[in-house]
This record gives C-alpha cells, structure tokens and sequence, in this order.
C-alpha cells in the first residue's frame, strides 16, 4: 500500500511495484488512521509506503504494523532520504501477464465498506492509451502540472501514466492554492492541466476576489488624489 500526497517518489512506488510484478494499493492521503488499517487488512498487504505528511498515518499505532518506510516528500533532498542506507534491488523485472493486477483500488461503493477492485495491466495500458489516442494530445514536448490525487484512477492514467508513455514532463505542486498552482505552472512554462470542475472552480473564484481586491484598493485610492 501507499499512503502519501503528489510526489516523484508516489510514482517511483508504483513502478517499481507493478515492475516487479506485485500489485499497488494507493490509499487517499486524507484517509484516516482507521481506514487504512481496514484497506491494508482487506488487500493482504504485505509492505507500506507512508508519508509522514499525512494525518492519518501520523496516528498509526506503532505496534503490530506490517513492515513500512517514511518518509518527508517535502525535505530537502526527500528522494536521497526515501533510498538512504538501501541497496538497489538487484531483481529483474517480473514476467508478468497482462492481465495480472497491476493495481487494487478500494472504493466505498454504495454500502460504505471500502471493496477492492482488482485492474491489470492491460486495464490500465488500455485507457491510457486510448486517452492519448483520442481525448488529449500529449507529446514529449509538453510539460503537465498535477493536482489532482495519484490515488484516483483519472490522474493516475491521465496524469501520469499517459503523460509517461508520451514523454511528457510531470510537475507536483505543495499545495492547491490558486497563487502556488499559478506559480508552479509559469514556471515549468507547463501546457497541460487536467483537473475537474470543482478545481477550475476555485481557481476562478480565488482570481476573482484578487481582482475585486484590486478594484476596491483602486477606487479607494482614486478617491485620496
């Protein structure tokens, strides 16, 4: 299982996973202690990746936890620390059928009790490429700036996996402020984002009210010369 927010490292987990032949869960970084215990316990996990940035994984029980690593996506030199004192693994990647689970996503449904649903590779490979066949143009001259979680399915294949088999560059931004996420894409020059309606949303909401600021600090400065 994974636990962690965007960061090169929540891509670094998932390929190196599906590349050996096992199967990731990602989990919502928002999800409680309790919830993960549930997803991990149902899924059979055998090992955890944790961000120490997330609430729930900081309220953990430190006993009887299945073996793990932490760490800090926002350290300086977070991928340094993620590998620091491990040697690479010398296994070759496994081979595996396509349609083997690549991924096993829990999903509350309609009853409230998280199930997972098992997608293979071919699942995942097949959207991808089929998004990049006829929904979005990706090239590897493009940058794109990711927001949404890595832990739903549409970034997980529209924002990483297709942007990948294109070439294309992947930024993550620290936080969902519309000033950071402004800044970030100015300065990656960055061509795609892909997002839902609720993100475009606040983003225009936060611009409108720095420009009605602007408005109102004109006028009352107008109205002093």
């Amino acid at each position: 299982v994974i636990v962690s927010e965007n960061c090169p490292e929540w891509s670094m987990v998932a390929f190196a996973v599906m590349n050996l032949g096992a199967a990731l869960v990602p989990i919502a970084a928002i999800s409680y202690a309790e919830e993960i215990l549930v997803i991990a316990r149902e899924s059979g996990a055998k090992f955890a990746f944790f961000s120490r940035r997330c609430a729930g994984v900081k309220a953990l029980p430190k006993e009887n936890l299945l073996p793990h690593v932490t760490w800090d996506p926002q350290d300086e030199n977070p991928i340094a620390n993620f590998i620091y004192g491990h040697e690479p693994d010398k296994t070759n990647a496994a081979k595996v059928s396509v349609d083997a689970p690549a991924l096993l996503i829990f999903t509350s449904g309609t009853t409230g009790h998280p199930k997972g649903v098992p997608l293979s590779h071919r699942n995942i490979l097949t959207n991808a490429e089929d998004i990049l066949a006829d929904i979005i143009s990706v090239s590897a001259s493009d940058a794109l700036v990711g927001v949404l979680p890595l832990s739903h399915m549409f970034e997980f294949t529209c924002g990483l996996i297709a942007p990948c088999i294109a070439g294309a560059s992947i930024t993550y931004v620290k936080s969902l402020r519309s000033e950071d996420l402004l800044h970030a894409m100015r300065k990656v020059h960055a061509t795609i984002l892909i997002g839902v309606p609720l993100l475009f949303e606040v983003i225009a909401r936060s611009l409108e009210s720095k420009i009605a600021d602007i408005a109102v600090a004109t006028a009352d400065y107008l109205r002093t010369i």
